[in-house]
Parts: structure tokens; sequence; C-alpha cells
């Protein structure tokens, strides 16, 4: 009777590479279809928020809720900040969670999970440790609000004067209300600004965006509906990765995905 010969060496090796070889062609398919899925739970986030964002400014006779993430000058905030620290091991996000319910906008959401993008990984992590902030819990809040809808001072800042009635807001569907923000201070700070179009700055960033979508971000927009928009520039990528603050355009840029931002950037005047 003869003897049924296992695998030789040579054999092992090439069904070996052979199933490398497909984890290499399945990998990047696998991560499009990952980002993808994050993305429509992100898509219906924002939608979520800006239809709360509406309907609290319905009970308010028209009266935008505010922007920015703290108290001022008598108005309480859409959402507060957390700077909470990160400790041994897990970190808790009670405290991230807290600075949500607190906020106004809660009220009409009755869900911290809409806050947080799930291809938002920052709260798994501390921040980069800075003098200010030495071992900060990564962000979980993913999105912010532009400061020219009542995020900044009412006398003007960062290049205008931001809006306070929904009555102020031109064409709100070409207006975001919403926007991934990626910022490396332990929490979104207060609202995401951008020098305006008309501004003496036009060719460059002041605050990230957040890039969790295959090179796209989703935005909320203030009549209630949210889409994804892709971005095209490489210094517009290489900002989100590193969470650099006032990113400039690299050398032959026109400042496409800059320049989209700027006309959705809703505003009163320059300040």
């Amino acid at each position: 009777m003869r003897t049924k010969k296992g695998f030789t060496l040579i054999e092992l090796l090439v069904v070996i590479s052979i199933i490398a070889l497909l984890v290499a062609i399945l990998m990047p398919a696998l991560n499009s279809a990952r980002q993808q899925a994050t993305g429509a739970v992100c898509l219906a986030n924002c939608k979520s928020l800006s239809l709360a964002w509406n309907m609290y400014q319905d009970d308010n006779e028209g009266q935008i809720i505010m922007g920015h993430t703290d108290d001022w000058n008598g108005f309480k905030p859409w959402v507060y900040y957390s700077n909470s620290v990160a400790a041994a091991g897990q970190p808790s996000l009670e405290p991230k969670f807290d600075a949500i319910r607190r906020g106004l906008l809660y009220k009409y959401t009755q869900s911290v999970e809409v806050y947080n993008c799930p291809g938002d990984k920052r709260s798994l992590k501390p921040s980069a440790a800075t003098s200010d902030s030495p071992a900060l819990l990564g962000g979980y809040r993913s999105y912010s609000i532009p400061g020219g809808l009542f995020g900044v001072d009412t006398a003007g800042a960062w290049g205008i004067v931001p809006i306070t009635k929904m009555s102020e807001i031109k064409t709100p569907s070409e207006k975001y209300a919403f926007i991934e923000e990626m910022d490396g201070r332990g929490d979104n700070m207060g609202s995401w600004v951008v020098y305006p179009l008309g501004s003496h700055t036009t060719n460059s960033w002041i605050d990230p965006i957040a890039i969790w979508h295959n090179k796209q971000s989703t935005l909320g927009f203030c009549d209630g509906h949210a889409e994804m928009h892709k971005w095209v520039e490489q210094s517009t990528l290489d900002m989100a990765l590193s969470q650099s603050f006032y990113q400039t355009l690299y050398s032959g840029e026109d400042g496409t995905d800059l320049q989209y931002m700027k006309r959705g950037y809703a505003f009163r005047s320059l300040y």
C-alpha cells in the first residue's frame, strides 16, 4: 500500500504566497467598505444634529443655538468643552458624555452617540501631550459648529460678525451648520473657524477638519440635510492627519478645498 504524502516545503510556500497575495488584494477593499459603513452612520449623525439645530431655533423664535463650547454673555452653548484627563488604562468617557448632556442641543437629540463619528478613534488614547495639556483624553465629540453661526463674539472675531438669527442665513441649503473636526487639545474646543471669502487671508486654513471616510468628510447643513464632501488637495489631507492649525496651501494648489469651505461659511458681515 502506498502511503499518502504531505505537502512539500515548496508547495506550502506557494500556498502561503497565494494567501498573502489575496490578503493584499482584499485589504484595500475591506478598508474602503468599512469607511463607507462608518460614513453612513456619520451622515445620519450629521442629519440628526442639523435637524435638532433647526428644532432649537423653531422653539426660540428664530434665535439659533450658541455654537461655542462654554457659557458666554448669559448664553449657554450647544455643548460644553470637556478637558478630561486620561486615567491609567482605559480612560472613562463619562466626563465627555456629561459635557454633551449639559449642552442645550441634547434636549433635541437624547443620544450622546449622535455626537460621535464611528471613524473617530481619538477617545481610545490620550491626545498628543503639550505644555498646556500633558495627558488629555482624545476627543469623543466629532462635530463642531462653524464660528459664523453664533460661534464667536457678536462684536466680531476671526474676520467676521456672526449670525444669531435663522432669518439672517441666506441659502441655508448651501451653508453648513456642522463639520467634522479633529482638534488635538483633548476635545473640539470652541467653534470651527476659517477666514471668510473677501478677507485679507486667502491661502490659509485656521482650524483643522477631520477626514475619516476615504478622503471625505461629512457636513450638516442649515436646512437640515447632510452630505459627504470629497477633498482633492494634499495639504487638506495632511492637515487632517496631523491635526494642524493654520495650514497653508502647497505650491501648485489652487485652494479648491479651502474655497469650498469659505463659500459655505455663513456669517453676517466682515469684521
